[in-house]
């Protein structure tokens, strides 16, 4: 049953149209894969480090692991960032690497309103002969390794203040189209890419008590509609609790450890809600962020 799984797996990542983006449960925490518009967003040249592995019961399940890296330029009014992103699901590898462009402009006191753009380059290998069939010699898999080079190109528009931030994005332009003989082809196609939108910020309960709410929303032509929100209760500004429901998917818990107030960790644990679930052992999401060097002398009061 698991191997049957995994094979439609890679069957259907082979024959889709290819807007292949991995849903990241701590977007709040972690929003440059989706959005290059937050480059330079923490007013810090800031790190940030993921993992995040689907279920866990089956081998070759999607894996990702992103590595982003941004700061303000120049001046406070130009950010940029470099992301690299590596997937796994199969037999399937991609890496993708990245810049990350934003131009901001201030808006009142505290406000900032940020233009941004990506473009990079992904890497796709396809290890075919690593696939093990019932029947020898099977002609739909005997056409070897295959690797294929694809553009990767994308922009954002995000807007933030101390308390809160909203963004809409369109993390790339290009789909994959698979030519049935094991390699990928780009295809420029902005009607079908998928469109994200997210908010959130930051609401004090009491001296030492905050809530973070938050909201995400893609469209895509073809799977349509996805909604996920979310909350985090953070206390004393050290430790934080929280969960999120992705409408009709899963649901999330997370925890967030601030060990100093320039390094956090964040775990969520996601559990998905259909008929997979009795071998699902769930989904596990790690982030490290790291503010290294800030630009401002204002202590930092924001948490996302």
């Amino acid at each position: 049953m698991r191997k049957s799984i995994i094979i439609l797996l890679i069957c259907w990542s082979a024959a889709a149209f290819g807007q292949l983006q991995p849903q990241m449960t701590q977007h709040m925490y972690n929003p440059m894969p989706f959005n290059p518009a937050t480059a330079g967003y923490r007013e810090a040249l800031s790190g940030t480090i993921s993992h995040r592995q689907l279920w866990r019961a089956f081998d070759g399940t999607p894996t990702t692991y992103t590595l982003g890296i941004h700061a303000p330029v120049f001046n406070p009014s130009f950010g940029a960032g470099l992301l690299v992103q590596h997937d796994e699901i199969g037999v399937s590898r991609s890496l993708g690497v990245a810049a990350q462009f934003a131009y901001r402009v201030r808006t009142g006191k505290s406000g900032k309103l940020c233009f941004g753009i990506k473009a990079g380059v992904i890497n796709q290998l396809d290890k075919w002969s690593a696939v093990i069939t019932t029947d020898a010699g099977d002609d739909a898999f005997t056409i070897g390794d295959t690797q294929s080079w694809l553009p990767d190109v994308g922009a954002g528009v995000y807007y933030y203040r101390k308390k809160y931030y909203v963004g809409f994005s369109v993390p790339t332009f290009y789909s994959r189209q698979y030519d049935g003989a094991g390699m990928y082809a780009p295809r420029f196609a902005p009607g079908e890419s998928t469109f994200v939108f997210h908010t959130g910020g930051i609401v004090n309960l009491s001296k030492s008590l905050n809530i973070q709410p938050s909201l995400l929303a893609r469209y895509q032509q073809v799977s349509g509609y996805q909604l996920e929100t979310g909350a985090m209760f953070n206390l004393k500004d050290r430790f934080g609790l929280g969960g999120a429901y992705r409408m009709g998917q899963s649901w999330t818990a997370m925890m967030r450890l601030f060990i100093t107030k320039q390094i956090a960790l964040v775990y969520a644990y996601d559990r998905f809600i259909y008929e997979a679930q009795t071998f699902d052992r769930g989904t596990h999401e790690i982030t490290l962020s790291m503010d290294l060097v800030r630009h401002t002398k204002a202590p930092d009061t924001r948490f996302f």
